[in-house]
């Protein structure tokens, strides 16, 4: 039996179609027990996991939830083989996030009511009728057993309602936590990421060893051409020649000979309600003064600091 150990992006396993359960005995029964052990180890992010999430290669999926209001109470159940045989025509769009895409929530829209049919750890056919956020859990989990991720949903939509963006050339600059959020966000909805500029890796813990950079690491784990940099006024101009240049979390000020480089100029996402806390650590700063309420600006950048228009 496996060991469990989630899979994220952009792990192929994701994206391969699961096989039908053929066979009922006492392997299936431990893959279920792991299952349902994974899930509730992770009730804090997670109300459902399919089988291949874990390395499985069967139909299977397991969800559960209790609302600590009360108001939305889902017991545990396994669907095996399931099947998805009725959708309402009403759908609902709310975010949705995924244990195999960590920190990445996106809406999403599904359909509000469906009838579904499967069958238990035992091999019993059943079916259900469910609404609302059971049925949206049944629908998101059952897309990963078919190798479909809710953001593959998200992209589909934001490329037909933006169809001018996906042929973009985008360069993207950054170097931390925050910025490799949005980096993997664009990456996900499937815009032409071209070049991912990043700062060195500095040495890290008793070692020394030189790491990538949080924005490093998600360039190379989508297998994008990245550049490291210890001053981007040495970047090679041709390495630019882009559309559009994303910049978030970047700890140089970017030269007015960059600027104006990429046609549609160049657009930076500043965490803070900008213009309060421009500058290198806006949320530390929200924070030491006691904000109650902060959040994300995007501007155009010029050649001031944290000055352009949002």
């Amino acid at each position: 039996m496996l060991k469990p150990k989630i899979i994220t992006v952009p792990n192929k396993t994701l994206r391969e179609p699961t096989e039908k359960v053929g066979s009922f005995a006492n392997d299936l029964k431990e893959q279920a027990e792991i299952m349902k052990e994974f899930l509730r180890k992770n009730s804090d992010y997670g109300i459902g996991l399919a089988a291949n999430q874990l390395g499985f290669r069967n139909q299977i999926f397991v969800v559960e939830f209790e609302d600590p209001n009360k108001k939305d109470i889902i017991p545990l159940t396994f669907f095996i083989n399931p099947q998805i045989v009725e959708k309402s025509n009403e759908t609902e769009t709310l975010d949705e996030g995924c244990l195999s895409v960590p920190d990445i929530f996106l809406p999403i829209d599904r359909a509000t009511k469906i009838k579904v049919k499967a069958q238990n750890l035992e091999g019993k056919n059943f079916k259900l009728t469910a609404k609302g956020l059971f049925a949206r859990l049944i629908q998101h989990e059952s897309d990963h057993l078919h190798g479909i991720l809710f953001t593959d949903l998200a992209r589909e939509k934001f490329l037909k309602n933006n169809p001018e963006i996906k042929n973009l050339k985008i360069t993207f600059i950054g170097t931390g936590d925050f910025a490799h959020l949005i980096l993997e966000g664009l990456i996900l909805l499937g815009l032409n990421i071209q070049t991912v500029i990043t700062e060195k890796g500095k040495p890290q813990g008793r070692e020394k060893t030189v790491c990538d950079t949080p924005v490093g690491h998600i360039a190379n784990l989508f297998d994008k051409n990245l550049i490291e940099t210890e001053d981007i006024k040495n970047i090679d101009i041709d390495a630019l020649s882009s559309d559009l240049i994303v910049l978030a979390d970047f700890g140089q000020i970017i030269p007015e000979s960059i600027i104006k480089i990429p046609k549609m100029g160049i657009i930076n996402i500043h965490p803070s309600l900008l213009p309060l806390y421009r500058g290198p650590s806006p949320i530390q700063s929200a924070i030491l003064r006691g904000e109650k309420e902060t959040g994300v600006s995007i501007i155009k950048v010029t050649p001031g600091i944290d000055e352009g228009p949002i």
